[in-house]
């Protein structure tokens, strides 16, 4: 029987997770290092639907992986990742920062690249809609900052 690890998000929701499942954060792993006996992990960056999400990626990635390396298995991945990140922006961003606390790198290049194809092929004005970012630049600092990089638009 594998040995089981509870993680307590920062509202008190517990998951219980195989070990194994867990490691695949580098933060629990150093963490589990340090301290060989814990059974109970606290991450106070992470709230609990969040976690979840987290739980439900690196579950899913762990039993793909041990069933082994094919193109078969590259193909399943693939489509789960999509319909894993068929979230709301702001689970989306959520779940970037959780990956980036917990150092869950696929899952950090998975949702960063997803990120990124939100924004891609969009103007400035509709980025800073989009993330409701102010324009806080004065028109003649605006009007430098172009006159600096106008070589990238010839």
């Amino acid at each position: 029987m594998n040995a089981k690890l509870t993680l307590t998000s920062n509202d008190g929701q517990k998951f219980e997770v195989e070990k194994e499942v867990a490691l695949q954060s580098q933060m629990i792993k150093g963490m589990l290092e340090d301290i060989q006996s814990a059974a109970s992990v606290p991450l106070a960056n992470v709230n609990g639907q969040t976690l979840a999400k987290v739980v439900e990626y690196c579950k899913f990635h762990y039993e793909a992986t041990k069933k082994g390396d094919t193109q078969k298995t590259k193909a399943a991945i693939k489509k789960w990742d999509k319909a894993f990140l068929n979230v709301e922006q702001s689970v989306l961003f959520d779940l970037i920062l959780a990956a980036n606390y917990l150092h869950v790198e696929s899952l950090l290049q998975l949702t960063c690249q997803a990120a990124a194809k939100l924004i891609c092929n969009k103007t400035t004005q509709e980025i800073r809609d989009m993330f409701n970012i102010e324009n806080d630049l004065t028109a003649e600092d605006e009007a430098q900052l172009l006159s600096e990089i106008e070589w990238k638009f010839e």
